[in-house]
């Protein structure tokens, strides 16, 4: 205090005394700076991230942090923050919904396996398709095992039983008498080959396919149209055009449990793999024997066009003693 002023801010009090500018009554502490409330920011990160439940906590820590900002008094800032944060989660929320919906409906549709299976489309047989090898690359039209109109011989395992063996050889011969060029070994492959293959083809140029037992229970059917009852075993390569794999070896396992006192469900079974070894790996067709679930007793005629546009070959089977159709 003096009793004069000193200079600029001091002020006259009551006792007739000048007082320094801080001394002043009127005068307060400078206001501290405001924090960033955390629950705002975590609120905006999250609303960033994709689907469900980062959108969902980014909307309950906006609504926290906004609370907390306004309880704060001045002392915590970001309530921009976490109303962006609020506003970007629902806006994710309710696309991730839509998403959700959209999923489930084309499931629920069958649409789903159409829409994987559009790039595997066989031309000329709608409701068909094949499938790709390990790189990729789909099996191409004409010639999946690299050659057209690949002669198919399977060689049924000795394990399986009788009953089972002789659904496998009607599957088979039905396939042969309807243009399918399969067979399955027995003497005849042997000795009178030239009954069983096109002109110029020998035991030793066709492909054998063999089908084994299992006694395991099968994996469960996905919605891609997985087999049921029957399991393929396959591997491929690329082809010389580079846009294509075409079929190396194919092996066949029968789940035992899966069929045994059902022989429709060994024949179904069966005409899957005559479609696999001809390079056709599903169908949605109405009627169609191939298709996932479906009941059919035989081959449709939309079965055998897909076949043998697949394979590139229109197979006219020669007389065999041993088959009946």
């Amino acid at each position: 205090m003096s009793d004069v002023s000193q200079g600029q801010g001091w002020w006259l009090a009551s006792d007739g005394k000048w007082y320094p500018p801080e001394s002043s009554p009127y005068s307060f502490p400078p206001p501290r700076p405001a924090r960033t409330n955390g629950l705002a920011i975590a609120s905006l990160v999250l609303s960033l991230t994709v689907f469900l439940i980062g959108p969902i906590l980014a909307i309950i820590f906006g609504v926290r942090a906004r609370r907390q900002i306004r309880e704060s008094g001045g002392f915590e800032s970001g309530d921009g923050l976490a109303l962006a944060g609020m506003i970007i989660g629902i806006v994710e929320l309710v696309i991730s919904l839509a998403v959700v919906g959209i999923f489930v409906a084309l499931i629920g549709s069958g649409s789903l396996s159409k829409l994987h299976d559009q790039s595997t489309a066989i031309a000329g047989a709608p409701g068909y398709w094949t499938t790709t090898g390990p790189v990729g690359l789909p099996f191409p039209e004409g010639r999946p095992w690299g050659v057209p109109c690949q002669p198919i011989v399977f060689d049924i395992d000795d394990t399986l039983p009788g009953q089972q063996v002789i659904l496998i050889e009607q599957a088979i011969q039905n396939a042969r008498a309807l243009g399918i060029d399969v067979t399955y070994s027995n003497p005849d492959n042997i000795w009178y080959p030239s009954t069983l293959y096109p002109a110029g083809q020998t035991n030793t140029s066709v492909q054998t396919i063999d089908i084994v037992p299992s006694e395991q229970w099968p994996s469960p059917v996905d919605d891609f149209g997985s087999h049921e009852h029957i399991e393929f075993g396959w591997d491929a390569r690329v082809a010389s055009d580079g846009r294509h794999e075409v079929l190396t070896e194919l092996t066949a396992t029968l789940f035992l449990h899966a069929v045994v006192g059902d022989p429709q469900s060994t024949k179904r079974s069966v005409r899957e793999l005559i479609a696999f070894s001809q390079g056709v790996a599903g169908s949605s067709a109405t009627g169609s024997s191939i298709s996932s679930g479906n009941t059919a007793t035989g081959f449709s005629r939309d079965d055998i066009n897909a076949m043998q546009q697949m394979s590139g070959c229109t197979f006219q089977p020669a007389a065999a003693s041993h088959l009946n159709s």
